[in-house]
Protein backbone atom coordinates (compact mmCIF):
# COMPACT_ATOMS: atom_id res chain seq x y z
CA UNK A 1 0.00 0.00 0.00
CA UNK A 2 1.28 3.64 -0.62
CA UNK A 3 0.90 6.31 1.33
CA UNK A 4 1.23 10.33 0.32
CA UNK A 5 2.85 13.27 2.24
CA UNK A 6 3.13 16.56 1.99
CA UNK A 7 4.88 17.67 5.00
CA UNK A 8 5.59 21.19 5.91
CA UNK A 9 9.66 21.58 5.72
CA UNK A 10 10.49 22.24 9.59
CA UNK A 11 7.43 21.15 10.55
CA UNK A 12 8.52 18.27 12.27
CA UNK A 13 10.51 17.61 15.74
CA UNK A 14 13.61 16.24 14.48
CA UNK A 15 12.53 16.38 11.02
CA UNK A 16 11.26 12.80 11.54
CA UNK A 17 7.89 11.60 9.31
CA UNK A 18 6.47 9.04 11.66
CA UNK A 19 4.14 6.95 9.18
CA UNK A 20 3.02 4.06 11.40
CA UNK A 21 -0.98 3.56 10.88
CA UNK A 22 -2.26 4.05 14.32
CA UNK A 23 -4.80 1.28 13.21
CA UNK A 24 -2.39 -1.73 12.94
CA UNK A 25 0.02 -3.93 15.44
CA UNK A 26 3.20 -2.64 15.86
CA UNK A 27 5.78 -5.05 13.99
CA UNK A 28 3.26 -6.41 11.04
CA UNK A 29 4.48 -3.73 8.63
CA UNK A 30 7.63 -1.90 7.31
CA UNK A 31 8.24 0.57 4.90
CA UNK A 32 9.61 -0.62 1.76
CA UNK A 33 10.70 2.02 -0.57
CA UNK A 34 10.31 6.36 -0.31
CA UNK A 35 10.18 8.13 -3.26
CA UNK A 36 10.63 12.32 -2.63
CA UNK A 37 9.80 14.54 -5.36
CA UNK A 38 9.59 11.71 -7.68
CA UNK A 39 12.99 10.05 -6.80
CA UNK A 40 13.62 7.43 -4.86
CA UNK A 41 15.15 7.90 -1.68
CA UNK A 42 16.88 6.01 1.22
CA UNK A 43 17.09 7.74 4.03
CA UNK A 44 14.59 6.15 6.29
CA UNK A 45 14.02 3.31 8.99
CA UNK A 46 12.07 0.49 7.75
CA UNK A 47 11.63 -1.07 10.77
CA UNK A 48 10.78 1.72 12.59
CA UNK A 49 8.64 3.04 10.14
CA UNK A 50 10.21 6.76 10.09
CA UNK A 51 11.51 9.26 6.95
CA UNK A 52 14.47 11.40 7.74
CA UNK A 53 12.91 14.35 6.40
CA UNK A 54 15.35 16.40 3.76
CA UNK A 55 16.06 20.00 5.34
CA UNK A 56 16.91 21.58 1.85
CA UNK A 57 13.98 21.41 -0.16
CA UNK A 58 10.98 23.89 0.09
CA UNK A 59 8.32 21.55 -1.15
CA UNK A 60 8.64 18.06 -0.21
CA UNK A 61 6.03 15.39 -1.82
CA UNK A 62 6.45 12.05 -0.43
CA UNK A 63 5.72 8.52 -1.42
CA UNK A 64 5.66 5.95 0.99
CA UNK A 65 5.31 1.81 0.14
CA UNK A 66 4.34 -0.17 3.10
CA UNK A 67 4.17 -3.98 2.88
CA UNK A 68 3.74 -6.86 5.67
CA UNK A 69 6.69 -7.45 7.52
CA UNK A 70 6.89 -11.06 5.96
CA UNK A 71 6.74 -9.48 2.17
CA UNK A 72 9.76 -10.49 0.92
CA UNK A 73 9.27 -9.50 -2.78
CA UNK A 74 8.02 -6.15 -4.81
CA UNK A 75 7.23 -5.06 -7.88
CA UNK A 76 5.98 -1.52 -8.77
CA UNK A 77 4.93 -0.18 -11.94
CA UNK A 78 6.34 3.28 -11.78
CA UNK A 79 5.72 4.87 -14.68
CA UNK A 80 4.29 4.63 -18.61
CA UNK A 81 6.29 6.82 -21.10
CA UNK A 82 6.05 6.88 -24.79
CA UNK A 83 4.91 3.41 -24.73
CA UNK A 84 7.69 1.86 -22.27
CA UNK A 85 6.66 1.03 -19.00
CA UNK A 86 9.32 1.16 -16.12
CA UNK A 87 8.57 -1.62 -13.20
CA UNK A 88 10.81 -1.48 -10.40
CA UNK A 89 11.87 -4.90 -8.51
CA UNK A 90 12.91 -5.34 -4.94
CA UNK A 91 13.37 -8.70 -2.89
CA UNK A 92 13.48 -12.09 -4.22
CA UNK A 93 11.45 -13.04 -7.10
CA UNK A 94 10.92 -16.83 -5.94
CA UNK A 95 7.55 -18.84 -7.32
CA UNK A 96 5.37 -17.52 -4.50
CA UNK A 97 5.58 -14.21 -5.39
CA UNK A 98 5.64 -14.45 -8.71
CA UNK A 99 1.69 -13.76 -9.08
CA UNK A 100 2.33 -9.69 -7.79
CA UNK A 101 5.24 -9.43 -10.45
CA UNK A 102 2.12 -10.51 -13.03
CA UNK A 103 0.28 -7.95 -11.68
CA UNK A 104 2.76 -5.48 -12.33
CA UNK A 105 3.06 -6.12 -16.23
CA UNK A 106 -0.57 -6.56 -16.09
CA UNK A 107 -1.23 -2.69 -15.10
CA UNK A 108 1.21 -2.07 -18.39
CA UNK A 109 -1.00 -3.69 -21.52
CA UNK A 110 -0.49 -2.15 -24.78
CA UNK A 111 2.93 -1.17 -23.89
CA UNK A 112 5.80 -1.80 -26.69
CA UNK A 113 7.90 -2.30 -23.93
CA UNK A 114 9.34 -2.63 -20.35
CA UNK A 115 12.25 -1.24 -18.57
CA UNK A 116 12.93 -3.69 -15.21
CA UNK A 117 14.96 -1.96 -12.74
CA UNK A 118 16.59 -4.80 -11.06
CA UNK A 119 18.74 -2.52 -8.89
CA UNK A 120 17.74 -3.73 -5.86
CA UNK A 121 16.26 -7.49 -6.21
CA UNK A 122 18.52 -10.00 -4.56
CA UNK A 123 17.43 -12.97 -6.28
CA UNK A 124 14.98 -14.29 -9.02
CA UNK A 125 13.93 -17.72 -9.21
CA UNK A 126 13.60 -20.34 -12.70
CA UNK A 127 10.54 -19.61 -12.64
CA UNK A 128 10.63 -15.91 -12.57
CA UNK A 129 13.35 -16.11 -15.00
CA UNK A 130 10.96 -18.88 -17.38
CA UNK A 131 7.48 -16.25 -17.12
CA UNK A 132 10.03 -13.43 -18.49
CA UNK A 133 10.91 -15.27 -21.38
CA UNK A 134 7.45 -16.59 -22.21
CA UNK A 135 6.15 -12.36 -21.65
CA UNK A 136 8.38 -11.50 -23.99
CA UNK A 137 7.50 -14.26 -26.64
CA UNK A 138 3.59 -13.93 -26.04
CA UNK A 139 4.04 -9.87 -26.43
CA UNK A 140 5.82 -10.44 -29.72
CA UNK A 141 8.82 -9.84 -31.51
CA UNK A 142 8.42 -5.70 -32.13
CA UNK A 143 8.31 -5.94 -28.09
CA UNK A 144 11.44 -5.02 -25.90
CA UNK A 145 12.68 -6.14 -22.31
CA UNK A 146 15.15 -3.94 -20.48
CA UNK A 147 17.30 -5.26 -17.34
CA UNK A 148 18.50 -2.38 -15.36
CA UNK A 149 21.14 -2.74 -12.72
CA UNK A 150 20.74 -6.28 -12.69
CA UNK A 151 23.92 -7.47 -10.17
CA UNK A 152 25.18 -10.66 -8.41
CA UNK A 153 23.51 -13.58 -8.13
CA UNK A 154 20.53 -12.25 -10.34
CA UNK A 155 22.69 -11.03 -13.26
CA UNK A 156 24.34 -14.35 -12.67
CA UNK A 157 21.00 -16.01 -12.96
CA UNK A 158 19.99 -14.19 -16.09
CA UNK A 159 22.97 -14.79 -17.91
CA UNK A 160 23.21 -18.38 -17.34
CA UNK A 161 19.59 -18.97 -18.28
CA UNK A 162 20.53 -17.16 -21.54
CA UNK A 163 17.82 -14.27 -21.10
CA UNK A 164 19.80 -11.80 -21.55
CA UNK A 165 19.72 -12.90 -25.38
CA UNK A 166 15.93 -12.44 -25.54
CA UNK A 167 16.52 -9.00 -23.55
CA UNK A 168 18.78 -5.94 -23.37
CA UNK A 169 20.87 -6.10 -20.39
CA UNK A 170 22.27 -3.26 -19.04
Amino acid sequence: MDFFFKPEPGGFPDNILRVQPDILPPGSIRIDEVWINGHKYTDFDAEALTIKLPTDQTEIKIRVRIIPADIDFDADLMEVTDGVAKINMAGSLEPSMLKYFKEELEKAHAVKGVVLNMEDLKSISDEGLRYLAFYKQKAGGNFSITISGAQGAVKEAIEQSELNEEVSLV
